[in-house]
């Protein structure tokens, strides 16, 4: 709108006047591909999620994630990944009880009580039972396995298992402690870039702003240096947000391998 009126005051050019309606072109379209996009990644996120119903993006203006970093070995004790490995080293453990278990003499024991009705031999006379007559006994057996040396591999390839498991959730646990501790550094150098943006670099894109706003409405500065101090501070504000979105992603991660 000043281009225009600069031109037809007579102070302006056509130059810069078509320059600033060029540039306004490219956002308008640059805007429009930004909400295409935009909508279609809520159309992924609706499928990520399951949701029958459309989902939309909250108004809430985005907000910086801070997170504590804790100890290495304390933080990751939560994730669910490691909590599955250990868990298979419990199993294996099990499995090795119950090789051995079949390997071991299988020994019974038994007791019965029970009545006899009518007339039973015994030393060649016939004796009449009635219900007064209780009879009762022990049964004791042992059985032995007779191929231990197959119950012996088994017991053997099973501790093999178990070893093997400790291992694999040893390796697991160090791998998630190192990535947790690059995720923290990480997480650090990303808060300590969005924190000198938020400090200096924008303060400074806003009075940019303002003061290359008013030299441009009083005529002390043209369009072409009016849209460098545009541009420029645009790229700080893009900066920040950028500084922002990789702080709370990095948060996130962090979130992820502590099981949060």
């Amino acid at each position: 709108r000043v281009a225009s009126l600069r031109l037809k005051t007579g102070e302006g050019s056509v130059l810069e006047t078509t320059t600033a309606e060029t540039q306004v072109s490219e956002i308008a379209n640059q805007l429009a591909q930004n909400s295409a996009n935009q909508q279609r990644y809520l159309g992924l996120l609706q499928t990520l999620l399951g949701s029958k119903e459309p989902v939309a993006i909250s108004e809430i203006t985005l907000a910086e994630q801070v997170f504590i970093p804790l100890t290495d070995s304390l933080a990751i004790q939560a994730n669910p990944e490691l909590a599955l490995v250990q868990q298979q080293i419990d199993i294996a453990e099990q499995q090795r009880k119950v090789e051995m278990a079949k390997g071991l003499p299988d020994i019974t024991i038994g007791y019965f009580n029970q009545t006899l009705f009518g007339v039973q031999t015994i030393d060649n006379q016939e004796v009449y039972f009635d219900a007064s007559h209780r009879f009762q006994g022990f049964q004791v057996g042992l059985a032995i396995p007779l191929f231990f040396n197959g119950y012996n591999a088994k017991v053997k390839s099973t501790v093999v298992a178990a070893k093997a498991a400790e291992g694999k959730a040893e390796a697991h646990e160090a791998n998630l402690e190192s990535s947790y501790r690059q995720a923290v550094q990480e997480y650090v150098n990303n808060r300590n870039n969005l924190a000198f943006y938020n400090q200096k670099a924008l303060p400074n894109a806003q009075l940019i702003l303002d003061k290359s706003s008013k030299a441009y409405a009083i005529g002390e500065i043209g369009y072409p240096e009016y849209l460098l101090s545009l541009q420029t501070a645009t790229e700080i504000m893009e900066k920040q947000l950028l500084a922002l979105l990789q702080t709370n992603l990095s948060v996130a991660k962090i979130r992820l391998l502590i099981g949060q």
